[in-house]
């Protein structure tokens, strides 16, 4: 799989349709124009970060915020050839984003 899977809403059914192992994701809110407003990115085993994200344990505010207030959304892209691949692609969708204004729960300054 070399593409982005569709958005898909952001609940703990949703994840555990997930098969794909590794890859990068994004986390989104749908705006009142009806756009995907990605506020995270994140790399790693696909079904197990999502899953994390939405307990009670979520050190992240920004994202469990987000969860708390809106309908979020999520897409990921399988990404094979190690973790290091994987920050990469994970680093550069960060710095594309922030750039657009956001991405604001990933806690990187955009160089």
């Amino acid at each position: 799989m070399t593409d982005w899977s569709n958005y898909e809403k952001y609940n703990s059914k949703n994840v555990s349709n997930i098969n794909v192992v590794y890859g990068v994701y994004i986390l989104a809110v749908l705006t009142p124009e009806a756009k995907k407003r990605v506020f995270y990115i994140g790399s790693g085993n696909i079904k197990d970060r999502l899953t994390a994200h939405l307990s009670d344990s979520e050190p992240n505010t920004c994202i469990s915020n987000k969860i708390e207030k809106y309908t979020c959304f999520f897409s990921f892209k399988e990404i094979q050839g190690g973790e290091e691949k994987r920050k990469k692609e994970e680093q550069e969708l960060i710095k594309k984003y922030q750039v657009q204004g956001h991405a604001e729960c990933n806690k990187v300054d955009v160089a």
